[in-house]
């Protein structure tokens, strides 16, 4: 997107309060192809970061403030607080810069790690709060440098007077020479660095080595002197305004972040130049404050000089030449430093210019010299007007309202982008993607000392633990050992209340028999969430049955707001307590008190209308539901008892808190769901629930079979019970007689919620729909899986009298979307199968070629279409509770080049990604589902000659796969999880046979990713299956599929690549089977027919044949399967 004038990195139009996080207007991916340069290494980086703090330098030339507000005690004592305070922050904006290096850096973090209802306030007041800071920052340097320079002139020639209209001069001729420097032999600036970094150790040496030798010795009494030559007496107030010496020379160490798109490999280093250049710095700086203080001599000579630094040297070396000498290596280095800013603050300012915050003219990058001169210019013009502060002001008070605002505004920017982190990792399960510079599990101590927990009041916690890995199966001996064994009354099974820590004669593999939940539960007590629970229940999602030796124990299906269908545990389940150790007493759950929210009861209010709910139990286990979990007797021989008095709230948490709980129903308003629902009434109660800080141990006491079991509470309800003070704590304890017990085989149960109502594994026959380019007819079509035949089973008549050119199923298999000419039409699913007209959202008549769908699969639900012709945006399309559609309220917009032919979402539905055919690019679309905002992430031109037609998002959203149409072959790309952008792997791979020209007579069409059936134990697609039609009638195309690795969702060999029946016409559209991975349909619209077809992978080698074909009266678009 060149011209003779330049690059316009800036949507042109956009609004300019709508933050573009991760590029520019024409696409360009910030990442990879930024319009700027990456010319700096990691070592000229590191120089650069390391000379950019000229830490020690800094301390030699700003003592002033530390000597002048509290003397040397001040010095020494607030560099040590400032650097160990720096050095997190470092680590903390490292992982952030790891994770997404960009020049917006703290703004750019602020957006996507804030809480979605303060972001896009918090990212401006991030973006200006950087930006005003980096300015006045730079005005700063550049007084010091020049205060330098005077002071070096005034040695050498008495008679002159620093100060006034001669600083702003000098500072205004340095920044435009060093302006002129950045534009036209920027270049030349890293090596500039990299020799100002070795000199910036060398001169360290040299003035170490002769402050140490040459000056006046104090002894350590001089570290703790105080001056107050100030007035400020009041050691708080002395202190702070003392420590902005420090506070200041440690500010702007994320300097390197801003020059991340000018560096290569910048995830990592980016973060690991900025991190040990604080660090090397932090040590250097030292060491010169403590030399400094034990050679400098009188404080007040040096306080009452115009340059401390320069009396100290004088004093001590006696000599005029050799002060001046090591003065002039500080001005370079300086002078180095202040070359560095405005490189660093001119790219912040191009950068938030880029994304709206500032006038989009300043985003402008020279397509000569690929800088971005515009914000140089402005960067150079604004410290010049500041340095005017100078005139009729001593240096020093300038000096000191700049360096004030400087350093205040960085540190709010950040606090605000750690601050942002911290909420991040706090509020997801799962934390942040980190990038692969990070702290890992301590990354949470230098992002903050104190924990944000969230606080949720709810009858238990239901967490997700993730799919049930692709690889795990339950060992055998886990029908019949124990993973853990918990010691409960022989009547009172349902109340799990003693823990034992069992020793087993034959222990087995029982820490095995359920999939790894340890990594959830650690994010549980790092996040240390609150809760008011009766239980923490871990189920795992997405998932399709039982593990393998596990069998259902019940099932939940929900199918609207109030209509469910409920099995075995969900049913209405008792529960006998025990009141004494005598008597009992059974009741059902509308007699049991309202703290005690059964597991059942979570899950169903739990799940959305569609989804289902399988409680699974290893085999020969009962389900309790109260527990929750799964039961079995364990033999008394197999086990030593040694028990802890265990599971109670940590005493410091424990708070008592008044909560009321009303069910109506079946957990909520549901009491007309169905039958028997009544019987799961409670009245309103108000029952005093502790709340506390995950689950701790008090203490513990060994116990013998037939002892008292002692349960210990800090709080419990206002009931006093009756009990015996234990001697050893300061709690009541209450005593329960467990003479007649049953030693109970616990186990956690495995809950799988499924996305939608649940199927037969492998039925006989199994439903699709096929749309057509012409006409308005939708067939549904029955495959015989074991006769491998085709029947024609519905002919359905539609409202889209032009063609069905794409049919879309929506993920609760309740609605069919259609692509006709000027509409994108809904349809209803009927019990028949058959389909009922709903509504349409309509086209303007310029993109009225209504091409491609895809929807998003989790709630809230959006649908995307996708018209075909130059310029054309597609749509995010609203549907009502049903899935019908509503309207379009938003556009996911391309450039007037573009011609995009097809889309597809990320997993977690925060992504779009759409195939530019006619502009043969890629492009990447953020999608806030909240606000249904999109956003513009990232453009990437594909090689000439290729035109992108299809893609397809790998599940894991490791890797995105994209058929290009002229090229016939299939690319792949790296997909970023966190920030959502693509990075081509230079990976292709052929759909046209060796020896083939590619010539204009195949193009490639569709790809997509076989689908895992409801009895595998994976949700991770097997194959990648493609296509390539042939433009002639009677000349086969071709059909391919690849293998992927089953963890990373990477292409590991192309399978086969084989010719279809006939040429595919305009389709040869594939459409995995969703019964079984091996099998897949593909249209012919040049012959009027389709087939379905099987993959065989029995033999030395993997093929493919059709098994089933039926021919039609018109040429089929493409299929979806319903079953």
């Amino acid at each position: 997107m060149s011209s003779t004038e330049g690059i316009e990195m800036q949507p042109t139009g956009k609004d300019a309060t709508k933050i573009n996080t991760t590029e520019s207007k024409h696409g360009s991916d910030v990442y990879n192809q930024t319009r700027t340069r990456r010319v700096f290494s990691f070592s000229q980086l590191f120089a650069f970061s390391l000379t950019y703090m000229a830490l020690w330098e800094g301390m030699c030339t700003n003592m002033y403030f530390a000597l002048y507000n509290g003397g040397p005690q001040t010095f020494i004592f607030s560099f040590i607080i400032v650097f160990f305070g720096a050095i997190s922050q470092a680590a903390s904006l490292g992982e952030m810069a790891s994770i997404q290096p960009v020049a917006g850096a703290q703004y750019h973090w602020t957006y996507h790690l804030a809480p979605a209802r303060v972001k896009r306030f918090a990212t401006w007041i991030q973006g200006w709060s950087t930006w005003f800071g980096y300015v006045s920052l730079l005005a700063g340097i550049a007084n010091v440098t020049i205060i330098l320079l005077e002071s070096m002139i005034q040695l050498n020639h008495e008679n002159y007077v620093p100060g006034g209209w001669h600083t702003s001069v000098l500072v205004i001729a340095m920044c435009v020479m060093q302006g002129l420097m950045n534009t036209y032999c920027f270049k030349v600036i890293p090596w500039v660095e990299l020799v100002a970094g070795v000199l910036h150790v060398c001169l360290f040496v040299v003035f170490v080595v002769v402050l140490s030798v040459m000056g006046t010795r104090h002894d350590s009494s001089f570290f703790l002197e105080t001056n107050f030559a100030s007035g400020w007496t009041d050691n708080y107030v002395a202190w702070n305004l003392g420590m902005l010496t420090c506070v200041w020379s440690f500010t702007g160490f994320d300097s390197a972040i801003h020059m991340s798109e000018e560096t290569r490999k910048a995830k990592s280093a980016v973060p690991r130049a900025m991190f040990w250049s604080i660090f090397m710095n932090g040590c250097l700086g030292f060491i010169m404050v403590c030399v400094i203080l034990v050679a400098m001599g009188s404080v007040d000579d040096a306080l009452n000089a115009s340059s401390p630094i320069l009396a100290i040297l004088l004093a001590i070396t006696g000599s005029k030449g050799a002060t001046t000498a090591m003065i002039t290596g500080l001005f370079v280095v300086s002078f180095s430093v202040n070359l560095a800013n405005i490189a660093s603050v001119s790219r912040l300012t191009w950068a938030w210019s880029r994304d709206g915050g500032m006038p989009a003219y300043l985003a402008y990058v020279n397509p000569k010299h690929r800088v971005p001169v515009r914000a140089i210019i402005v960067t150079v013009f604004i410290v010049c007007a500041l340095c005017l502060l100078n005139i009729g002001s001593s240096s020093y008070v300038a000096f000191g309202a700049i360096t004030s605002l400087s350093s205040m505004a960085l540190y709010i920017s950040y606090a605000i982008a750690i601050s942002s982190m911290l909420y991040a990792r706090m509020s997801k399960v799962g934390g942040v993607e980190l990038g692969e510079w990070n702290l890992g599990p301590f990354g949470l101590s230098p992002n903050s000392t104190a924990a944000m927990p969230s606080s949720t009041v709810q009858g238990g916690i239901l967490l997700n633990a993730g799919p049930v890995t692709t690889t795990w199966t339950a060992p055998p001996s886990c029908a019949t050992k124990p993973v853990t064994v918990q010691l409960g009354n022989g009547v009172d099974i349902g109340r799990g209340v003693w823990q034992e820590n069992c020793a087993l004669e034959d222990p087995g593999p029982y820490d095995e028999c359920a999939p790894d939940v340890l990594g959830v539960l650690i994010d549980l007590l790092f996040n240390g969430t609150d809760t008011a629970a009766s239980s923490l229940v871990l189920y795992h999602s997405p998932g399709l049955a039982c593990p393998s030796a596990w069998t259902p124990a019940g099932t939940a299906i929900r199918y609207d707001i109030t209509s469910y269908d409920l099995s075995g545990v969900f049913a209405d389940p008792t529960l006998t307590i025990t009141k004494t150790a005598s008597s009992t007493e059974t009741q059902t759950l509308s007699q049991m008190t309202p703290y005690i929210n059964p597991v059942p009861n979570m899950v169903m209010s739990a799940l959305e209308p569609g989804e289902t709910g399988i409680w699974c139990c290893p085999c020969g286990y009962t389900a309790q539901p109260f527990g929750p979990g799964c039961y079995s007797e364990v033999p008394r021989s197999l086990y030593t008892a040694n028990t802890a008095c265990s599971v109670i709230l940590r005493p410091a948490a424990a708070t008592k808190v008044n909560v009321t709980y009303t069910y109506h129903g079946c957990g909520g308003d549901r009491s007309s769901a169905m039958p028997g629902c009544d019987k799961f009434d409670i009245d309103s109660r108000e029952a005093n629930i502790l709340r506390g800080k995950h689950l701790d141990i008090l203490r513990q006491r060994h116990l013998n079979f037939n002892d008292k079991l002692v349960l210990c509470n800090r709080h419990h309800s206002d009931r006093n019970f009756e009990g015996e003070r234990d001697p050893e704590s300061s709690m009541w304890c209450h005593g329960y007689m467990v003479d007649r017990c049953l030693h109970i085989n616990m186990r956690s149960f495995t809950l799988l919620t499924l996305a939608a109502a649940a199927v037969p594994a492998l039925a006989d026959t199994h439903y699709f729909y096929s749309g057509f380019f012409s006409g308005s007819t939708i067939v549904g079509v029955e495959f015989d899986d074991e006769t491998s035949s085709l029947t024609l089973v519905n002919n359905i008549t539609t409202d889209a009298s032009s063609g069905s050119k794409w049919i879309h199923l929506d993920s609760r298999l309740k609605n069919l979307y259609v692509g006709t000419t000027g509409y994108f039409q809904s349809y209803t699913i009927t019990d028949d199968l058959g389909l009922e007209y709903a509504s349409n959202v309509s086209l303007s008549s310029n993109c009225s070629n209504a091409n491609f769908i895809t929807s998003s699969t989790d709630a809230p639900y959006t649908v995307f279409g996708t018209p075909y012709g130059g310029g054309c945006s597609s749509l995010a399309i609203t549907v009502d509770d049903n899935g019908v559609l509503q309207e379009a309220t938003a556009n996911v917009t391309y450039d007037s080049a573009a011609g995009v032919h097809g889309t597809d979402m990320s997993p977690n539905n925060d992504f779009i990604y759409s195939a530019d055919d006619m502009g043969n690019a890629v492009w990447v679309h953020s999608y806030d589902n909240t606000t249904g905002e999109v956003t513009e992430v990232q453009y990437l031109a594909a090689a000439e000659g290729s035109d992108p037609r299809h893609l397809a998002v790998h599940p894991n959203g490791g890797w995105v796969y994209v058929v290009y149409e002229a090229a016939s072959t299939i690319a792949s790309y790296k997909r970023d999880a966190t920030t959502g952008k693509l990075t081509f792997t230079n990976t292709t791979y052929p759909l046209l046979p060796d020896g083939y020209t590619n010539s204009s007579s195949y193009w490639a069409d569709e790809v997509m990713f076989s689908v895992p059936s409801s009895n595998s134990s994976t949700t991770a697609p097997k194959y990648l299956i493609a296509a390539t039609r042939s433009r002639t009638v009677g000349i086969p195309g071709y059909v391919s599929a690849f293998a992927l690795d089953s963890s990373t969702g990477a292409i590991t060999e192309q399978l086969f690549l084989i010719p279809t029946t006939n040429s595919g016409g305009s389709a040869n559209a594939v459409s995995p089977a969703k019964f079984s991975e091996d099998y897949f349909g593909i249209t012919d619209s040049g012959s009027n027919f389709l087939e379905v077809w099987k993959i065989d992978a029995s033999g030395s080698s993997t093929t493919a044949a059709a098994v089933a074909h039926l021919g039609l009266s018109s040429g089929p678009a493409n299929i979806v399967w319903y079953s």
